[in-house]
């Protein structure tokens, strides 16, 4: 049977911005599920209704299929779906390793409380975003499909699943690399070096992008993410 991977992408996203990798794995023979996450590809409304169980439930369906299909498995999380990652690594043994990319794991509490006081005015209470997707490059920035806006219950959803998250790192045990662009503006690069030195695993490494914002996978430094990622779970993988 052949390795398996399982993207998945992040809050407010689609795979389209996972895509570049998953085709780069699928070329080296990896069978890859890259599922859209639950409220996503859909409306902003609709995500407003959705609980981070929900995103969690979908993440731990899309890992049974990979591992009735795969003999060795392995996740990588872009942004809120490395918390999902996480905590899907925190719960399978089987896990052979665990990639964390652009993945904030806390909320600021401004942030929090502007959240919570709009997700009282109902699903349309939003965010918007001012500056479209954070992502350096311009063809990049027009083409993503992302959501224009993001609902506030949406963002009280994700700080609940980035506490749990963070309750569950303590227990991963996969090898794991922690993927952080330090012009981030989405997911601050401190986040990074919080995340990779609370993870339970021994066997730990953080890649820095010097020039790429959030959308790792699709921004300026690509290619070298795509490159070093893949690298990692070659060598995991194969073992």
């Amino acid at each position: 049977m052949r390795s398996g991977v399982l993207v998945l992408h992040g809050f407010t996203g689609t795979p389209w911005e996972v895509e570049p990798l998953v085709v780069s794995l699928r070329q080296a023979g990896h069978l890859v599920e890259c599922p859209a996450l639950p409220g996503h590809c859909t409306s902003p409304e609709e995500l407003a209704r959705t609980s981070w169980r929900a995103w969690q439930g979908a993440a731990e369906a899309a890992w049974a299929r990979l591992a009735r299909r795969s003999a060795r498995r392995a996740v990588v999380g872009f942004s809120m779906g490395g918390l999902l990652a996480i905590r899907l690594a925190a719960a399978h043994a089987d896990v052979a390793a665990l990639v964390t990319v652009g993945t904030p794991i806390a909320v600021p509490s401004w942030a929090e409380r502007v959240a919570r006081w709009l997700s009282h005015l109902g699903p349309r209470a939003a965010l918007p975003k001012l500056r479209g997707s954070d992502v350096r490059d311009p063809a990049a920035r027009a083409a993503s499909p992302s959501y224009d806006r993001i609902p506030a219950a949406a963002v009280v959803e994700l700080i609940a699943l980035a506490r749990a998250a963070r309750a569950d790192l303590a227990h991963v045990r996969s090898p794991a690399l922690v993927v952080h662009a330090r012009r981030d503006h989405t997911s601050p690069y401190a986040q990074a070096a919080q995340l990779a030195t609370r993870l339970g695993s021994a066997d730990v490494y953080l890649l820095t992008l010097a020039e790429s914002f959030h959308l790792t996978f699709v921004d300026v430094e690509a290619p070298l993410a795509i490159a070093r990622v893949s690298s990692f779970l070659e060598e995991r993988l194969a073992l």
